[in-house]
């Protein structure tokens, strides 16, 4: 049989296994009435305690245990955090003075607790902002040290230099509704097929892009050309032509005296070099004396017509 090990200097009521201590004799008994733990919950110690028993401190949140170590017996807490500390105002890292509503918990550096305080309802009223005459559409921007407020800058425009080679800066364009004839020999200008461009760079190209309607008056083997030009320069022309050098044409070879309208276009490549102003043309010519060239008509009525347009582009070069 295992000896048994009282406790000296019990309280009285203490508990060992089924025992009981009875001060009054000082002598164990069977715990014959069953006299168990309580858990007591009160704003003050309760006395009489017996060991074992369990108090809940309900103004501080706090449980503590009785416990009776032979030699004497006191309320030793349980550092339950559950139980210890179910309020702000008992934790170790705060310091909560006259709460009010609306208040937030903010760190102090100085005292390294979290502290109760009025939280800032505007910029004006934080630690890391610099307001100073706010303006309708101001920013803030951090500066390295605080958030001031200053009007937005202005993003840098985009012009037409800092565009990349092949862009197209600028297009100019002309339209020719009306009639133009001439029975002249040689080459003549068609007044109204005329476009102007002033380059933004010396290294642009100049995209030419001519269409012209053709009508040719009645008679037979009738052939037309065109050609374009930069002021007095040919351009965009054949080169090995025995008697001209043309950018386009029609051949009105009917074998009979018959009008007829066809239109024709091209397009060149041009290198002006230049920033000046410079004009391209549209020039027209007939390879068989007698007759009448027309722009936009048929040859012998009206009842037909069409439109001739230049469009210049200009790609950066």
């Amino acid at each position: 049989m295992t000896a048994l090990d009282f406790p000296t200097s019990p309280a009285d009521e203490a508990l060992y296994g089924s025992y009981i201590f009875d001060a009054t004799r000082g002598v164990w008994n069977i715990n014959a009435q069953g006299v168990v733990a309580r858990y007591i919950v009160s704003a003050t110690k309760p006395s009489p305690s017996k060991n074992g028993d369990a108090w809940f401190d309900s103004t501080e949140g706090i449980t503590y245990i009785r416990y009776d170590d032979g030699t004497s017996a006191q309320w030793v807490e349980t550092g339950n955090p559950v139980l210890s500390y179910n309020t702000l105002v008992n934790l170790t890292d705060t310091t909560i003075d006259t709460p009010i509503d609306g208040q937030a918990l903010s760190y102090d550096s100085a005292t390294s607790k979290w502290i109760n305080e009025t939280p800032a309802t505007t910029l004006t009223g934080l630690t890391d902002t610099n307001i100073t005459s706010p303006s309708s559409g101001d920013s803030l921007v951090y500066d390295g040290t605080d958030w001031v407020n200053q009007v937005p800058a202005t993003p840098d425009a985009i012009t037409r230099s800092d565009l990349p080679a092949g862009s197209v800066l600028q297009v100019v364009s002309v339209t020719k509704t009306d009639f133009f004839s001439s029975t002249a020999p040689g080459w003549v200008d068609v007044t109204g097929l005329t476009a102007t461009i002033t380059p933004v760079s010396a290294s642009s190209e100049i995209l030419v892009m001519v269409d012209v309607f053709l009508g040719a008056s009645s008679f037979i083997s009738e052939n037309l050309y065109w050609k374009m030009l930069r002021g007095s320069t040919d351009i965009g022309v054949g080169t090995n032509g025995s008697v001209n050098n043309i950018s386009g044409g029609g051949n009105f070879n009917s074998g009979a005296s018959v009008p007829f309208m066809g239109g024709t276009s091209k397009t060149h490549k041009d290198s002006p070099a230049t920033t000046s102003a410079t004009t391209y043309k549209v020039q027209l010519n007939k390879i068989v004396e007698g007759g009448t060239m027309y722009i936009n008509r048929r040859g012998n009525t009206t009842s037909q017509c069409g439109i001739s347009t230049i469009t210049l582009m200009e790609v950066a070069g």
